[in-house]
């Protein structure tokens, strides 16, 4: 009985420490250089920046940042702010969840990101924070078209024409059946592809899209480097 009563302490403790790591925020570092040598742990504590738009009028800018934290052995993107003249900071981001790709919309009165898979918009100061997709599939990438009436969602698809579907019978099976030469992308098998998806903008939020290669074997945008760059939205 004592046995199972320090095992589901031990389970209990490590389950808390998990979840306190989760809901860790990880942000910009306060690390000290005591030379002037480059150090890994120097190399860590920078940003990096991941992207950047300036908004319609010119004055404010836009961009995604990411940290990392080496005890955590995970990384935290995070949305600033800053005057085209590099004066008024501000980070937007205040949830340890990442959030990604900021663009201006409404001529700049708001902008759009991703978060936890979906597509949200905000005001321009971060606040007033609302969800525009509610998809089963996660949100990968996005552009508007011009009037805002349009927006292209990015989404993997399952995908078995390079590599067999894992048979039913055998769900701890780790071996993969290649049945085609482009079977993998640099990091990845290609057990899923990505598709475009043309949804319609409404006061009430975004659906989840017209696949517009429904059906097709193709990557688009091009695997392993295309992004939503690739496409644009008329």
């Amino acid at each position: 009985m004592k046995r199972l009563f320090l095992s589901l302490a031990i389970a209990m403790t490590t389950l808390s420490q998990a979840s306190a790591q989760n809901e860790t925020f990880i942000g910009e570092s306060d690390i000290r250089l005591s030379s002037n040598q480059m150090t890994p742990e120097a190399l860590w504590a920078m940003g990096r920046i991941a992207g950047c738009q300036a908004s319609p009028d010119g004055k404010t800018v836009v961009y995604q940042v990411g940290y990392y934290s080496v005890e955590l052995n995970k990384s935290h993107q995070v949305i600033y702010t800053i005057g085209a003249d590099g004066q008024n900071r501000r980070l937007l981001t205040t949830q340890p969840q990442s959030e990604t790709d900021p663009v201006w919309i409404e001529g700049g009165k708001k902008i759009a990101f991703l978060t936890g898979g979906q597509l949200w918009v905000m005001d321009a100061d971060g606040q007033n924070r609302r969800q525009l997709t509610h998809d089963n599939v996660e949100i990968e990438g996005f552009a508007f078209s011009p009037d805002e009436k349009s927006v292209i969602l990015l989404k993997s698809l399952e995908y078995h024409g390079s590599i067999a579907e894992k048979p039913a019978d055998l769900p701890l099976t780790t071996g993969r059946l290649v049945t085609d030469m482009n079977y993998r992308h640099w990091d990845h098998y290609v057990e899923s592809i990505v598709h475009p998806f043309v949804a319609e903008v409404t006061t009430a939020g975004i659906g989840k899209g017209q696949d517009i290669l429904e059906g097709e074997p193709f990557e688009c945008p091009m695997a392993p480097f295309g992004g939503i760059e690739q496409l644009a939205c008329s």
